[in-house]
């Protein structure tokens, strides 16, 4: 297969594709269209080219990285949401298939193709070592995650039999959503041949890289390297442009667009992305900028909304208030959520007082059509970009907001358990989205042991079995939950007061319904 493969600028996407997913489809749940998805947002193909441009000193950085002999195993890739680093590291990734010294295994954890679960992540992983390492997958579909991940770092400490260096790459785990990449998850001992390299954004009060250095425990010297990713220079955001097929007769007008697209951005291309779209797109449905227009906006996405926001009333005329209160309900419980919402989803987490329904909820979804992307049925809705929900979630928000949103998140998993406990609801007719997330969400709030436990219950474990046809999910949930009560047993023992959890039946909540 290497040397058919020849790097084009698009490439053969069927190739790159099954080159990436090899071994997802020996698990006993099929990853690999989640991962495929995921492939053609960001490579596209020649009938559907994805712009990508302005990276050629990144490429050599990262080309440098890998041909050192001496260099460290472990390369992170560290940057504000939006810089860039999935296309980057998809791009290079798509250049070294073409070598056949290396072999190559990249995985995306992304909230938005549902790959940003333990139980998706650790099985992908280790299915795409075990490819690689010619061995087979374990076919126990119970597996914990703990087995998953003692698995993951077993291959990667193991040299791979043909020969070859091993290139993975992890990418956009702060999207993770039930488990963290940190201590213990990389070999502190690596071996000759393994490279590795982890991408991910800032999180809030990160200064820098050094963050990440120390959630990962890769502080000691010598084992690995950061890599910093600038924004686009005006070069690069003329590539940019060329790429998108943007009317070159405009690029001649009185205003200079790439010296405007610039301060706009800021070299964000995201931000490049969704102006230019903006500016060329044609349609009745929205407000389309003119070239002179985009001196009036102040740089990032927060002059970008506030202009988007003011086409919106425009275009709502006297229904703007309503619409505008709804549209900002739906963009809050998206940014709050850990993965994609059904339209039921939504209506579930709404406020009685919002007070719409599917058709309603429907229409404001499509204003938010450049933003949302899903139909709320095969696929829920969920932003087009995880930027997006970060600065909603964190800029757009209060404290006070952000607590409400995840409240709401709280109380439907709480009523959810409750039901499927006292067989009020069905297990296939619970939402696939709260039986997946509601213990990550329980984790981001900080929940105690003892809510933790509530999970363990035979309505809980049920519905997990109508989802994944297997125990591995509620397993997880098990496994949360133990680590929850054995960490506060471990901190009153060090206050010398006996522990008020661990290993005491007594102490267990009762499940729901139950007496």
């Amino acid at each position: 297969m290497h040397d058919a493969y020849r790097v084009t600028e698009y490439g053969d996407f069927n190739t790159v594709a099954n080159t990436f997913t090899q071994g997802l489809r020996d698990l006993p749940t099929d990853y690999a269209a989640r991962v495929k998805n995921f492939l053609a947002e960001y490579l596209g193909n020649p009938q559907h080219p994805v712009p990508f441009g302005g990276r050629v000193k990144d490429f050599e950085h990262l080309d440098d990285w890998l041909a050192d002999t001496h260099a460290s195993p472990y390369l992170l890739l560290a940057a504000p949401a939006g810089r860039g680093k999935s296309a980057l590291l998809l791009r290079w990734c798509q250049r070294l298939l073409a070598r056949r010294d290396l072999a190559v295994a990249y995985f995306p954890v992304s909230i938005r193709f549902r790959t940003n679960l333990a139980g998706v992540a650790f099985p992908a992983l280790v299915a795409l070592l075990a490819r690689l390492h010619g061995e087979e997958v374990p076919a126990d579909p119970n597996m914990s995650e703990e087995v998953w991940r003692g698995l993951l770092v077993e291959y990667m400490a193991r040299p791979l039999p043909d020969g070859r260096s091993l290139v993975l790459v992890l990418d956009g785990v702060d999207e993770a959503a039930d488990w963290t990449a940190g201590s213990g998850l990389f070999p502190l001992d690596p071996p000759s041949g393994l490279h590795v390299v982890l991408s991910a954004r800032y999180l809030a009060n990160d200064q820098d890289a050094d963050a990440w250095l120390k959630r990962l425990d890769w502080t000691r010297q010598g084992l690995a390297r950061t890599l910093e990713l600038y924004p686009l220079d005006r070069t690069g955001i003329a590539s940019v442009l060329i790429q998108m097929g943007f009317p070159l007769d405009l690029l001649s007008t009185r205003v200079n667009i790439v010296s405007e697209l610039y301060r706009l951005s800021e070299g964000d291309p995201l931000l490049v992305r969704l102006y230019v779209d903006d500016l060329w797109e044609r349609g009745e449905a929205a407000v389309r900028f003119q070239p002179e227009d985009l001196r009036a906006i102040r740089p990032g996405l927060a002059g970008y909304f506030e202009r988007w926001w003011k086409d919106q009333r425009l275009l709502w005329s006297k229904e703007a208030p309503q619409r505008e209160a709804a549209a900002q309900s739906v963009l809050n419980l998206l940014a709050g959520a850990l993965g994609p919402l059904s339209k039921d989803d939504i209506l579930s987490l709404l406020p009685d007082e919002a007070g719409f329904g599917t058709e309603d909820l429907q229409q404001h979804l499509a204003s938010l059509a450049r933003f949302v992307t899903g139909d709320g049925v095969r696929q829920g809705y969920v932003f087009s970009h995880p930027r997006l929900g970060n600065y909603f979630l964190e800029e757009r928000l209060s404290e006070a907001e952000r607590q409400e949103v995840e409240h709401r998140f709280l109380a439907w998993g709480e009523q959810t358990l409750a039901a499927l406990n006292e067989n009020r609801l069905e297990s296939e007719n619970a939402s696939t989205y709260i039986i997946q997330y509601y213990g990550a969400h329980l984790e981001r709030a900080h929940a105690d042991a003892y809510t933790l436990l509530g999970l363990v219950s035979d309505g809980w474990r049920r519905a997990w079995e109508k989802l994944d046809r297997a125990n591995a999910g509620f397993l997880s949930d098990v496994e949360r939950a133990r680590q929850a009560a054995e960490h506060e047993d471990a901190a009153a023992t060090k206050r010398w007061r006996p522990g008020p959890l661990y290993g005491r039946r007594d102490t267990l909540p009762p499940q729901p319904g139950k007496r």
